[in-house]
Parts: C-alpha cells; sequence; structure tokens
C-alpha cells in the first residue's frame, strides 16, 4: 500500500491521496463517471485533481472520496479539511462499538415503555374499582 504524504499542501494533494488509497484513479474515476471510457474516466479525475485545470469535483463527489478513503484507513483529506478550516482531528466511528451503544440505548427505552405501560395499566385498574 502507498503512504500518504507526509505533509499535505493542498485539498488537490489531499484528494490525491485519498484517491490512492480507495484503490487508484481507474477504480475511483469508473464509479464516478461510469458513462465514460475508461481512458476518459481516467484523465478527467487526474484532470480534476489537479489546481492548474479548469475540471473540477463537485461537493457530493469529493465526500464520495473521503468515504472510500475512510473505507480503506485513509483519514488524509479529512485530516486536511479540519486542520485548514481549525477543527480539532475527527474520531472516525467504530460501527461495532456504534452498534453495541445503539444497542444498550434501545435496551435502556424498551425499560422505560415497560415501566410506563406498567403504570398505565396499573392507573386504569385503579379506575375501574
Amino acid at each position: 500500500m502507498e503512504q500518504n504524504s507526509l505533509f499535505v499542501e493542498d485539498i488537490y494533494q489531499a484528494l490525491s491521496d485519498c484517491v490512492r488509497a480507495a484503490g487508484g484513479n481507474k477504480a475511483v474515476a469508473a464509479v464516478l463517471w461510469p458513462d465514460k471510457s475508461v481512458l476518459k474516466q481516467q484523465v478527467y479525475l487526474n484532470d480534476c485533481l489537479n489546481r492548474e485545470r479548469n475540471e473540477k469535483l463537485d461537493p457530493e463527489q469529493i465526500l464520495f472520496i473521503l468515504k472510500l478513503a475512510k473505507e480503506k484507513g485513509c483519514h488524509v483529506g479529512m485530516d486536511f479539511i479540519n486542520e485548514s478550516c481549525d477543527y480539532e482531528p475527527p474520531k472516525p466511528v467504530n460501527k461495532k462499538e456504534k452498534r453495541a451503544e445503539l444497542q444498550q440505548e434501545f435496551i435502556r427505552a424498551v425499560g422505560v415503555i415497560d415501566k410506563v405501560k406498567s403504570q398505565l395499566i396499573k392507573l386504569d385498574s385503579e379506575d375501574i374499582s
């Protein structure tokens, strides 16, 4: 696996690192522009990642690339954005931990519902007597 740049000069370099991590220009361009020929896909993505060219990625395409890179463990794009905007580094979500947390929250919520149900049943039975 290719190593990301130690120092990222600009968003173009950060996105280039993300594209490399996500499988390279050929793989990423094929998903972004399936209607273009393979050669045109790659050339267009290279142009989009070149500050000097007029071709640019739209915001949704940038997010898509950041997500692809995250799946491969590459966070250089998000790190660059956060550093550029004076945010603290983000912590990627661990899906197993998040699932366990949501399951615990669900169990607590069911407990509250059961308690409310019991109280309603008790009130209803008191009204009858």
